[in-house]
């Protein structure tokens, strides 16, 4: 009978640490159900404008770049947690590359030959918004690693202020306006509702990294 009577206090002595533990380690996790987390990120590559950079500065098309310039992406997320696990959210992708020329060397529109000397520019613009959801696995106190799932629209536009007879000017390059994203990350929270994140993933920038608000 006392056998019995330790075993019974030994098994419900179990249950309760579990239990303990278990509501500790819901306490402890640095995000859970029915939290709000915004993500601010930079970005890198703009893999599109490295190309444009390098299309223009070639040796026959007769375009002399000064200077050139690309953000890269810069970016925004938000996230809301359905539960301890799974979140849902949005994503906002800026990415812009700009180039300044000197010389321009082109045929018109009726096929004339010029040379425009002087200060112009070109840049392309991509946008993207995108509807993502996260899995979070593993999260501790301070550590939510997760996966990512992303889809939404995505709009690229060529702009330049080339004289009015070149025979481009501003282009909507959407050829498919639809955006994804696949990728794995982690939040690193050094303090209470404020931290770190980095994430690397296809369909946008390669690696990205930036602050995390949690409230």
């Amino acid at each position: 009978m006392e056998t019995i009577k330790i075993k019974l206090f030994l098994f419900c002595a179990a249950l309760w640490s579990a239990a303990l533990l278990n509501a500790q380690t819901a306490v402890n996790k640095c995000v859970s159900q029915g939290n709000f987390v915004i993500d601010a990120y930079y970005g890198y590559p703009y893999v599109v404008g490295k190309i444009l950079k390098n299309l223009s500065n070639g040796d026959d098309n007769g375009v002399e770049i000064s200077s050139a310039r690309n953000t890269n992406h810069i970016g925004g997320k938000f996230e809301y947690m359905i539960n301890d696990h799974f979140g849902i959210g949005a994503d906002y992708t800026f990415a812009r590359v700009t180039n300044y020329i000197n010389t321009l060397d082109y045929r018109n529109e009726i096929g004339q030959y010029k040379v425009a000397n002087g200060s112009y520019k070109e840049s392309l613009t991509k946008q993207r918004v995108l509807v993502r959801m996260n899995i979070h696995f593993g999260t501790t106190s301070t550590i939510d690693p997760y996966i990512s799932f992303g889809a939404g629209y995505k709009q690229s536009v060529y702009k330049n202020d080339f004289p009015s007879d070149y025979p481009i000017n501003d282009v909507n390059i959407n050829l498919i306006p639809i955006s994804f994203r696949a990728a794995i990350g982690m939040r690193w929270f050094f303090m209470d509702g404020i931290g770190l994140n980095f994430e690397g993933g296809i369909g946008g920038p390669a690696i990205q990294g930036g602050v995390s608000v949690k409230f």
